[in-house]
C-alpha cells in the first residue's frame, strides 16, 4: 500500500508503513491558502478517490528590526538584523524604498545561527520623506518566503535645507 499526495505542484508517493500509515513534511512558503490532494494505492493496484485538504499556515516572514524606530536623519547609518524562519534558508534578500524611489534587491547571506544583518544609510532628502524596508528569506531552490517590513520617516534638519524650503 502507499499515498500519493499532491502538494505545491508535485505529486509524491510515500509508503505505507506496517500499519498501513504515512507521514509527510510539508513546508508552505506563503500564508495563502494551502492545498493537499491524496490518493492510496492498495496491494492490489486500486486507487481510492481523492481525499482533498486544505490550511491557513501562520506567516513564514522572517521577523524584521531596525534601529531607526521613530525616524532618521539624512545620511545616517540604519542597522537592521532578520531573524530566520523559513526551513532551507540559503539567503535572505532586502530593498529599501521612499515614495519616489525604490532601491535594487539587496542579497544578504544568513549567519551560522540562520540570522543576518544589514545596513544602509538614510538617503539625503529635501523635504520629509517615509522610508521602507522589506524583507524576505529564500531557499535553495529560490523560493520566496512572504516578507516583513518596516518603515520610518526620514527628517532633513531644517538648518541644512536651502533657504527657498526652509519653514518660516
Amino acid at each position: 500500500m502507499s499515498y500519493t499526495y499532491t502538494y505545491g505542484g508535485s505529486a509524491v508517493t510515500v509508503p505505507a508503513g506496517p500499519d498501513g500509515t504515512a507521514s509527510a513534511v510539508l513546508t508552505p512558503l506563503t500564508t495563502d491558502t494551502q492545498y493537499l490532494e491524496v490518493t492510496s494505492t492498495f496491494a492490489d493496484g486500486t486507487v481510492s478517490e481523492t481525499a482533498y485538504y486544505s490550511f491557513y499556515p501562520r506567516s513564514a516572514a522572517p521577523p524584521l528590526t531596525c534601529d531607526a524606530n521613530g525616524g532618521a536623519q539624512p545620511g545616517q547609518v540604519v542597522h537592521c538584523t532578520v531573524t530566520p524562519v523559513q526551513p532551507g534558508l540559503a539567503s535572505y534578500g532586502y530593498s529599501v524604498r521612499t515614495w519616489s524611489t525604490t532601491g535594487p534587491e539587496v542579497a544578504v547571506q544568513p549567519a551560522a545561527d540562520g540570522t543576518a544583518a544589514f545596513e544602509f544609510t538614510a538617503p539625503a532628502l529635501q523635504e520629509r520623506e517615509l522610508l521602507s524596508v522589506t524583507v524576505w528569506s529564500a531557499n535553495a531552490a529560490g523560493q520566496r518566503s512572504d516578507t516583513s517590513y518596516t518603515s520610518f520617516y526620514v527628517t532633513p534638519d531644517p538648518a541644512t535645507l536651502p533657504h527657498a524650503v526652509r519653514a518660516s
